[in-house]
C-alpha cells in the first residue's frame, strides 16, 4: 500500500475481494484442516464445494467428490 492506495495485483486482494468470513467452531476448522490434508486439498476450496453442492442440493442425497478438486 503506497500513499493509502493498494495494488490490484495483491495476492492478499485478489484472494478476499467479493468474499466474506465465515465464522466456525474451532474443532470443525481442526477437522477441516486434517481432512484436507489428508486429501492433500485445500481447506477453504473444500468448505466452498461442499457448502455450495448442499446449498443447491434441493434436499438430494449428497457425495462429496474431493477428489475433483
Amino acid at each position: 500500500m503506497k500513499d493509502g492506495l493498494f495494488s490490484f495485483d495483491d495476492p492478499i486482494f485478489k484472494e478476499r475481494n467479493g468474499k466474506k468470513a465465515l465464522y466456525i467452531d474451532r474443532d470443525l476448522l481442526v477437522d477441516l484442516k486434517a481432512f484436507a490434508k489428508a486429501n492433500s486439498k485445500c481447506p477453504q476450496n473444500i468448505a466452498e464445494y461442499a457448502l455450495r453442492l448442499l446449498i443447491h442440493s434441493n434436499n438430494q442425497k449428497v457425495l462429496l467428490d474431493v477428489d475433483s478438486l
